[in-house]
């Protein structure tokens, strides 16, 4: 799980869009606990996105198994105000 997804299509929902192709995960570890991930969602990944404009932010668990999460999804509002959804995993 070292590169984010890319744009992965479910149906009756628009593409998410692909979280890496807007910040960097260069200080993010994906081998930890569930909690950890949240934490490092709020400590390095949305100060990225407050920094480019982003509001809103909602984080929530994507797809998952046994072993815990297999993708993070994260809802939030463009500096334009559209809603829109990435996910990374």
């Amino acid at each position: 799980m070292d590169e984010p997804f890319q744009d992965l299509k479910v149906p009756g929902i628009e593409a998410y869009q692909n979280l890496g192709d807007i910040i960097s995960f260069a200080k993010f570890h994906f081998n930890v606990p569930t909690s950890s991930i949240v934490r490092q969602e709020i400590e390095i990944l949305e100060p990225q996105l407050v920094d480019l404009g982003f509001t809103d932010i909602v984080w929530e668990m994507g797809e998952e198994d046994s072993f815990g999460p297999l993708s993070r999804l994260c809802h939030t509002k463009n500096p334009d105000g559209k809603e829109v959804t990435f996910i990374y995993g």
